[in-house]
């Protein structure tokens, strides 16, 4: 009886850090550590990837401000001066310069290719992963955690499944395959060259492959900061046609 005692008492004892954590738990902790900031601005580079002869760049600026608005402005090619701006996962503009004009993005688009790359709307708009996704945890190695993460709301998404790696050292993921409905593994996101920025940790480099298409896209960040003050007036319908 006194050793049961014991046994429990150690337990309790645990700190709750080296206690196990719940797969949900680990999706919020992943959260924390990519969006631990205020705001943040990058300077990023993508690069399609149609075959080892063909490729082209594209420069782009990224800001963010908490988990659900950022705006994406691009800097060279036959897109320079269109910027998106996505207030949430389900409220997305384009601004086309052309015409001067800003223009809802429907809701089917965002599942589609931005501009040509491996990415969709979806992927660009996707900042927080606990509010949607419901985790569970399929399996472990010595370096991550292995999830697989459904879709809360089945109707706003394309996929029936993540299954995603988290890096135990920094939680954040370091790949991500995606299933559509049938269930068949079509896109794999490989996330590495992780830095810390601020109070967050980001992947500096990244590997977006569609498999269904044979074709890749890489995205590099070339430069990063957080915390800057981004006014709010920025992530509106006026600032996406102000520029910045």
């Amino acid at each position: 009886m006194k050793r049961r005692i014991v046994y429990l008492l150690a337990a309790l004892l645990v700190p709750a850090s080296l206690q196990a954590m719940t797969p949900q738990e680990i999706l919020v902790k992943v959260d924390k550590s990519i969006n631990n900031f205020k705001d943040q601005t990058m300077e990023i580079e993508l690069e399609f990837i149609e075959s080892k002869n063909a490729k082209r760049s594209l420069l782009l600026t990224m800001l963010q401000k908490g988990t659900e608005k950022r705006i994406v402005r691009f800097r060279s090619g036959t897109e320079k001066g269109q910027a998106l701006l996505t207030l949430g996962p389900n409220q997305m503009f384009v601004y086309l310069p052309t015409y001067r004009k800003v223009r809802r993005v429907a809701a089917h688009v965002k599942n589609q290719g931005f501009m040509g790359s491996d990415l969709t709307m979806e992927d660009i708009s996707t900042a927080a992963y606990a509010p949607s996704y419901t985790a569970k945890q399929i399996g472990e190695t010595p370096e991550a955690y292995i999830l697989e993460l459904y879709p809360k709301d089945k109707g706003s998404t394309d996929w029936k499944k993540l299954k995603v790696w988290v890096s135990k050292a920094i939680f954040g993921f370091v790949r991500m395959e995606y299933y559509d409905k049938q269930d068949r593994h079509r896109k794999t996101w490989v996330r590495k060259s992780y830095k810390k920025v601020g109070n967050c940790y980001m992947a500096f480099w990244s590997k977006m492959t569609d498999h269904n298409r044979k074709h890749s896209t890489v995205m590099k960040i070339i430069s990063a900061k957080t915390d800057s003050d981004l006014p709010d007036s920025l992530f509106t319908k006026k600032g996406l046609i102000r520029g910045r």
